[in-house]
């Protein structure tokens, strides 16, 4: 009979009997069952994509880090980062086990362990974040998490620093497939010397090839000190990223050459140099694979090569023992292991600034045109920056007309997959006994009136690229069942079909509905919500960003006027009036409304008369929505600011969002909002 708490599937909660790591939310509830066991957390060691995420999100504030990670934690049970979907592994003291587990194990308590789970399926709780280590990635806290009978946990080995022996472990799995990858008498190149995971797998592939075949690398860093790696290597050199053609010019590199390449980078760009290098039936190893092996598998084909693309599959089994061994036979190397960090960015502390400048790139394409004065729009495009090189599903949400789907193109133009396609669905646009079919495809005879020949749909187009999924409040229930499982299990079937088809596509979905109202209501699956909202945005309306109206009534004016064949413009005074609107329909409101104000007047300056002609015309609902936002001279400043703020946060309250959810719609910290709430006395 199949146990199904020895791998914690109980305490999945969303979904319920899930895989932990499959799990939004998982249950921390002591006392423990027969078949678990407590741990004391001493130190967390954080995956480093999730670790330099939280570190560019809080811009190096430690206090900031410390309060994104105890709310990840806070929110789902455990440390998995929504953004980057990893976690990490940790260090503590055994406290307790269950009768079933302490009849199968030979620990005790008191015992110091490493667990070999990864932190995305491992219960915790976080008591306090004592200190954060930069160039580890570890986080010292204290803590409890819970493991199971089949959670492989290793004793802290005693002859290594406790920071290198967690730093190793956590990519244990890549020297202990570099070892099963090479044979010896091969040609085999190290992409990222200059990283642990780059120099464990040269340090791997040198004690399997001994004194055969060679063993190149390439470092990206702007040091190169050959003397140091010189028992390793039999040649090192620096790769200019900026120029990868400086690679042809030299002479100890040549193409179709390597049997064995590991690139051990996160940058896609590599991706050619991998597939230039390796020599036909060769091999690639992609610790950190991202959507590398679909380019590389493509550039092959390009290039008539059948070459082997390997990810990192996760735990193999002895890797650790491997690993561990490896750093004791290469002792005289642990210095130069501890002084690759994990940050590449110094180490700074910064203070919560409310009025900081708020840096864009210079953009010639989708930000050229896009109207940002207001610094509140500003925060969302960096947010929209920030997150599009992270591959994780983003849910934008705002009025209607709030300019959703521009915030939409800012995050794939400015992602990996800028070069891939960018498909767009409506939900709302299309019939539902439809949108399957559309969405998934279809095979041949799957109903009546099928294309003969069957039909691809739109998320196999998208295809290594990114789907837009507009108006996502409007998919059917059924739906969303499906495409739940898509998200998780990153494949599907065409409506008739029977083979599942891999899915490499990123997901971004837009709304104006209240989607946690329509969970209550039983209209929006939960484990839905939570897998697409991984990363919230939400795009301001028009009234809380008035800065940006005179600029969007400029573009709107040039691009009429073009379109029209017109010279005109528009009166100061009636743009100040015009700045002084609720605008209910935001930007595509006003930008209706330049177009009627060019249409009715017959003068090249568009004058107050014309403004008052639209306004009576019901272009805009009434002449005073104009001036009711209008602060008096003699009105008290202070308290009507106090007013609207709070009548923003009571706003937000009955939406049902929480604290966090609050301070990312404001852009705001969350602990700025608790201290309102309670100011202002909001239950």
């Amino acid at each position: 009979m199949l146990e199904a708490n020895i791998y914690g599937i109980n305490r999945s909660l969303i979904p319920r009997l899930s895989n932990l790591e499959k799990a939004w939310k998982v249950d921390t509830s002591l006392p423990i069952l027969d078949n678990e066991i407590l741990i004391e957390v001493s130190v967390l060691n954080l995956n480093k994509a999730s670790f330099e995420q939280i570190y560019e999100t809080a811009r190096g504030n430690r206090q900031t880090m410390a309060e994104l990670i105890l709310n990840i934690v806070r929110e789902r049970g455990k440390l998995h980062n929504p953004v980057t979907g990893t976690g990490g592994m940790f260090e503590g003291l055994v406290m307790e086990m269950g009768a079933s587990y302490k009849k199968s194990s030979k620990l005790k308590v008191g015992d110091r362990v490493i667990s070999l789970v990864s932190l995305i399926a491992t219960p915790i709780i976080i008591d306090e974040i004592k200190y954060i280590d930069f160039e580890y990635g570890q986080v010292f806290v204290k803590g409890k998490a819970i493991l199971f009978k089949n959670s492989p946990i290793i004793k802290s080995p005693d002859k290594l620093p406790l920071k290198i022996t967690l730093a190793a472990l956590d990519i244990a799995g890549t020297p202990a497939t570099v070892n099963r990858l090479v044979k010896k008498d091969q040609k085999v190149l190290v992409i990222g010397a200059d990283n642990r995971g780059g120099f464990l797998s040269a340090i791997a592939a040198r004690k399997k090839l001994e004194n055969t075949g060679r063993l190149d690398g390439f470092v990206l860093g702007n040091s190169l000190n050959k003397s140091t790696y010189k028992d390793i290597f039999t040649h090192l050199s620096k790769l200019d990223l900026l120029d990868v053609r400086n690679l042809f010019k030299n002479p100890n590199f040549e193409s179709n050459y390597y049997d064995v390449i590991i690139d051990s980078t996160s940058l896609s760009s590599m991706s050619l140099v991998d597939s230039l290098l390796v020599k036909n039936k060769g091999k690639i190893f992609l610790p950190e694979p991202g959507t590398k092996a679909f380019d590389i598998s493509y550039n092959t084909e390009s290039m008539g090569k059948e070459v082997e693309i390997i990810s990192y599959r996760g735990y193999l089994e002895n890797h650790t023992d491997f690993t561990l061994e490896l750093l004791k036979e290469n002792e005289a190397y642990l210095d130069l292991f501890e002084s690759f960090s994990l940050v590449n960015l110094a180490e700074r502390e910064t203070e919560d600034e409310p009025h900081e400048m708020i840096c864009l790139p210079d953009d010639k394409g989708v930000l050229k045109n896009f109207i940002m004065k207001s610094p509140l729009i500003r925060k969302t495009v960096q947010s929209a920056i920030k997150v599009s090189k992270f591959d994780c599903t983003v849910l934008i949400t705002g009025e209607s007309g709030t300019g959703k789907e521009m915030i939409a193109k800012i995050i794939y133009s400015h992602s990996k997959r800028v070069n891939s396609p960018y498909v767009r669905l409506n939900c709302a646009a299309i019939p539902s006994n439809l949108l399957e079919s559309e969405l998934f495809g279809y095979e041949k005879g799957a109903f009546t009136g099928a294309q003969a020949g069957g039909k691809t749909g739109l998320w196999e187009m998208a295809k290594g690229g990114i789907i837009l999924l507009d108006e996502i409040g409007e998919l059917p229930l059924m739906l969303q069942a499906k495409l739940l499982r898509v998200l998780q299990e990153n494949e599907f079937y065409r409506v008739g079909g029977t083979s599942p088809i891999e899915s490499d596509v990123r997901v971004l979905a837009i709304t104006n509905k209240n989607l946690i109202k329509m969970v209550e209501k039983g209209r929006f699956r939960e484990d839905l919500y939570y897998r697409l909202n991984v990363f919230p945005i939400y795009v301001p309306p028009l009234r809380y960003r008035k800065e940006d109206i005179r600029d969007l009534i400029g573009v709107f004016v040039n691009a009429y006027n073009k379109k029209f064949s017109l010279e005109k413009r528009v009166d100061p005074e009636v743009i100040k009036r015009m700045e002084e609107y609720n605008w209910k329909g935001n930007i595509r409101e006003l930008e209706n409304f330049v177009q009627r104000l060019l249409i009715e007047s017959n003068k090249n300056v568009i004058g107050l008369e014309v403004l008052d002609r639209c306004i009576n015309g019901g272009v805009i609902a009434s002449k005073e929505d104009f001036v009711k936002d209008k602060i008096r001279p003699d009105q008290d400043y202070k308290s009507y600011m106090e007013e609207a703020e709070k009548s923003l946060l009571l706003s937000l309250r009955k939406e049902g969002l929480t604290t966090r959810q609050m301070a990312s719609r404001l852009n705001i910290s969350q602990a700025s909002v608790s201290r309102k709430i309670n100011k202002f006395e909001i239950e």
